[in-house]
């Protein structure tokens, strides 16, 4: 079952827009299933599957193989999925041996781990080239391709940034800052572009080429090329051979992260329907006070009071439509 959720985040529902769906015909003893195609919105009203995968072999070895490929040649993006998470466990060797039990999952298969610094690097690296001018992306000019025109000089200043962006993967927020690097000798075909990215602590030295009639990327920081998919949309959905990662665009100059509830306005998880409202504006509630619920994909989420405080607002009522990041209420402090 290829369901959309997110194991990043607990496996909570992930509807939207399939901006790219990349699923390989049906060969002898593979069948594959799925009611959605690319440019498909995923609806938060019913069960989190959007496809299906069938596999038959002689015997279970065998069929496990065909199913960890199978996985692998299947490309999503626009939203997050549990792909990864599937190929994992069937590539497992406890599960491959017919060795597990009930408790298999929490006891073999890790936790949703942040992002790699080369991938939140990469990803950071698409934004850049998306939100460039059509002329600079396709080669045609230097407008807006900071790679290859600025040098961050300031009179009396440390050098300026060639560019800045920060991604959330679903478990915390990553900034990225770019600068001008001397040209490297990585070994990639039509790579014309080099900068250094710094990470967290990491400072990452980048060869790069991204493709112009489609979303291939390859790029190399000196320990061979390293190819994938970036795909842009309402979010950046990085695919390589070790990482699938839908992340978060934060808009520095917008509202206050969407992704996580912060201060006393309480945001909607994901998106969804609203399915119950207990509070109204004025009402005291205690810290842990179930205030609304939004229903997404079968499941109910209850967003509940972090602390003590007054409702200020109720922004919606039962039955409407919320997107992922909507501001559900606000809540003051008590007063002393």
């Amino acid at each position: 079952r290829l369901n959309a959720e997110d194991p990043r985040r607990g496996f909570r529902p992930a509807s939207g827009l399939l901006n790219y769906f990349n699923m390989p015909d049906g060969q002898d003893g593979i069948r594959l299933d799925s009611g959605f195609a690319e440019t498909s919105d995923v609806p938060p009203f019913y069960d989190s599957m959007f496809a299906k995968i069938i596999v038959h072999e002689k015997d279970r070895a065998r069929a496990l193989q065909k199913l960890c490929a199978t996985l692998a040649s299947v490309d999503v993006a626009g939203i997050a999925t549990n792909r990864q998470f599937l190929a994992e466990i069937a590539a497992h060797p406890v599960f491959t041996n017919d060795e597990h039990d009930t408790d298999f999952v929490s006891a073999h298969v890790a936790q949703a781990s942040p992002a790699s610094n080369l991938a939140v690097a990469v990803a950071a690296l698409a934004v850049v080239e998306d939100r460039k001018p059509e002329t600079a992306r396709s080669g045609r000019g230097s407008s807006g391709a900071p790679w290859g025109t600025a040098s961050g000089w300031r009179s009396l200043l440390p050098p300026a940034p060639l560019a800045e962006v920060t991604l959330h993967d679903g478990i915390g927020a990553r900034h990225v800052r770019f600068e001008k690097s001397a040209p490297m000798n990585h070994d990639i075909p039509g790579a014309t572009h080099s900068c250094r990215a710094h990470v967290g602590e990491d400072c990452l030295d980048l060869s790069f080429a991204f493709s112009h009639d489609g979303p291939g990327f390859v790029v190399d920081v000196g320990q061979g090329p390293l190819h994938g998919l970036a795909i842009a949309g309402e979010h950046m959905t990085l695919l390589t051979r070790d990482e699938e990662v839908v992340f978060h665009i934060i808009d520095p100059y917008g509202a206050p992260d969407s992704v996580a509830s912060g201060g006393g306005r309480l945001l909607a998880p994901v998106p969804g329907a609203v399915a119950a409202v207990h509070v109204t504006q004025g009402d005291a509630v205690k810290a842990g006070t179930a205030l609304v619920v939004v229903e997404a994909m079968k499941m109910e989420h209850a967003i509940v009071a972090p602390h003590d405080g007054i409702v200020a607002h109720v922004r919606y009522a039962v039955g409407d439509l919320v997107a992922e990041g909507a501001e559900l209420v606000v809540l003051e402090a008590a007063s002393q």
